[in-house]
């Protein structure tokens, strides 16, 4: 996941927050990254939230789905 996020220049404790927030749109990227405005262009911003959107929410989902089999079981 790292090398994932790497091309958007994040500090670890951004990449740390990313990874355990898993931002779903622009605004939750904004909270997260500081200077955000000066440091990612708005294309990059859309490209970051498509990149947990495909890897960390998609594993979150089948997390939570997994959990809830095993209750059911």
């Amino acid at each position: 996941m790292r090398l994932l996020l790497q091309p958007f220049g994040l500090t670890r404790g951004e990449l740390v927050q990313v990874i355990n927030l898993a931002p779903a749109s622009a605004v939750e990227v904004h909270l997260i990254v500081e200077d955000c405005e000066g440091r990612l262009k708005e294309q990059q911003v859309e490209d970051l939230v498509a990149v947990v959107a495909r890897h960390l929410q998609a594993a979150a989902g089948d997390a939570a789905a997994d959990a809830a089999d095993a209750m059911q079981e």
